[in-house]
């Protein structure tokens, strides 16, 4: 008797690709024999996972012929590769994640927090510094402060300020799909939980749930409560909540590797339900921040008109109240700012995977016009997936059903259609009217020539923005700013100029700092879901 085997599985040609990223709201730790592992940076053989070596290599650090790392997303957020637009100024000083990783424009790379203060409305509050001036007879008496005619660009380093910068945010497990069929192998699936972009309208298949925080029954959605149990809030008996990301960017749980430095002061999602039914909080998948401004990694700049620079002698007459001098640095605060600090973002709306596909299903169901990142430089199926570039597509023939989901959102008219651009950008959500982004009325559209969405609305856009700092003010130390004023001048022609002793504070503009605002973050290449397979 011959033995039979059974038939090999068939994958999907428009399924999610092997070393794609998706965040996630449950367990990660439960996932392996699913075909998914955590983003946690880990170190593999090429023998033990062939299909995700060969996607992604050593992008994210490892030992050619030998290992490779996993990213490491925990603390971090995302951030589409630059692609040769100038969207990432600092680009060309991103960093390996680890040994042997990607630098620069590609994916897998990393980069710190920053802080600018250009357009940001920064000010500081200058104590004493003259407006006007007066002149005194030269002699050996009284050093007083000399007149400045025009402006001083004084530079310097700022104190003050939070751990870090960073936007209003949520955390998720990152994890990627590491193999095509799972243990049992069977084609890999999107599991229950996972999260993904969506670049268009309203996603109408209903698997997937609006990450909009309304509440669920758990007996209508049990595979679901089953993952996300109460971390987005709820009792669990009868109901539970779904994830919250409107006006949010996510963030990898940061875990133990200190990535987010506020990571146990994080509050639960839905802080005025009762005790017990608020969600997760803390170190926790479910908890959320709101943003902080760390104090710029790069000298600002204050204009200072008419500071003193030098000191003349003058008799100790009665007349005009003057400016004595000094050669002491005095702390000056600032104040300002935006009404939030946040990066350059483009709006998408969140979804939820609440359950496995039909068992009928010949595809994983990923929806078209969803999104995938991707930690590395194998690009997916084209026939399928199609970067997230800003290009221009027809609105019939092979990119026909994309365009039935997302239509102009990204740009366009008539019979030409543009693809979301998330070069160098990094995703929010969008903010439907839950109040966390306010600047939502003001969102731009992506194409200022070619249309698109603006305001309140998927694939609106929106420049970075700094804040003031929530824990203590910015501060910069200023040499030769009057203290005193015991002492006065004639008026007089001819004499030598001396500056007018203040006695309030003047604002004085502040600027420069670092290149632009924006957190802790890891590169991908963003890919959209253009088609099905027959």
């Amino acid at each position: 008797m011959t033995d039979v085997k059974p038939n090999k599985p068939t994958i999907a040609a428009d399924a999610i690709p092997v070393g794609a990223v998706l965040a996630y709201g449950g367990d990660p730790s439960k996932l392996a024999a699913q075909g998914w592992l955590l983003c946690d940076g880990s170190e593999h053989d090429l023998a033990e996972l062939p299909e995700l070596h060969k996607a992604i290599g050593t992008a994210n650090g490892g030992q050619p012929g030998k290992s490779f790392y996993l990213p490491n997303l925990q603390g971090y957020f995302l951030r589409g590769t630059a692609g040769g637009t100038v969207r990432d100024p600092d680009v060309k000083t991103r960093t390996a994640a680890q040994k042997g990783g990607n630098v620069g424009d590609r994916p897998g790379s990393v980069e710190s927090w920053a802080t600018s203060f250009v357009g940001q409305s920064f000010q500081g509050e200058a104590d004493h510094l003259p407006h006007r001036l007066h002149r005194a007879y030269e002699d050996f008496s009284e050093k007083l402060a000399q007149w400045e005619d025009g402006t001083l660009n004084w530079g310097g380093f700022v104190t003050g300020g939070d751990k870090e910068s960073r936007p209003v945010n949520a955390y998720v497990h990152f994890i990627i799909k590491a193999s095509s069929t799972d243990v049992r192998d069977n084609p890999t699936a999107i599991p229950t939980g996972a999260i993904l972009p969506f670049a268009g309208r309203v996603l109408t298949d209903t698997r997937f749930l609006s990450c909009n925080g309304n509440s669920h029954l758990a007996a209508s959605q049990p595979e679901l409560f089953a993952v996300l149990g109460k971390s987005f809030g709820g009792n669990g008996n009868p109901y539970f909540y779904v994830p919250d990301f409107r006006g949010r960017f996510l963030r990898g749980v940061s875990g133990s590797t200190g990535n987010d430095p506020d990571a146990t002061t994080r509050t639960a999602p839905q802080p005025t339900l009762p005790s017990g039914e608020c969600g997760s909080a803390g170190n926790l998948v479910g908890s959320v921040q709101d943003w902080a401004t760390g104090a710029p990694r790069n000298p600002i700049s204050l204009t200072l008109h008419h500071l003193p620079t030098g000191s003349k002698k003058a008799s100790n007459i009665r007349g005009q109240h003057v400016c004595k001098h000094t050669s002491k640095t005095t702390n000056v605060k600032l104040k300002g700012g935006n009404l939030e600090t946040r990066p350059g973002n483009v709006n998408v709306d969140w979804y939820v995977c609440g359950g496995p596909a039909s068992s009928t299903a010949t595809s994983d169901g990923f929806p078209i016009g969803a999104v995938v990142g991707f930690p590395g430089e194998v690009r997916p199926p084209s026939e399928y997936w199609a970067p997230c570039d800003g290009a221009g597509q027809a609105t019939t023939d092979a990119y026909a059903p994309l365009f039935a989901r997302i239509g102009y959102a990204n740009g366009g008219s008539g019979n030409v259609f543009y693809l979301p651009d998330y070069r160098g950008r990094f995703l929010r959500g969008t903010d439907h009217g839950a109040g966390r982004d306010p600047g939502a009325a003001q969102r731009l559209p992506p194409l200022e020539a070619a249309g698109g969405n603006f305001g309140d609305a998927v694939g609106s856009v929106q420049e970075f923005a700094t804040g003031a700092p929530r824990t203590s003010a910015f501060s910069i130390e200023v040499k030769n700013l009057p203290k005193k004023d015991s002492y006065t001048a004639d008026t007089v022609k001819g004499g030598f100029r001396v500056g007018e002793w203040n006695k309030g504070t003047r604002d004085v503009d502040a600027t420069s700092g670092d290149k632009e605002t924006r957190p802790i973050n890891v590169n991908v290449n963003y890919y959209i879901k253009y088609a099905s397979a027959p």
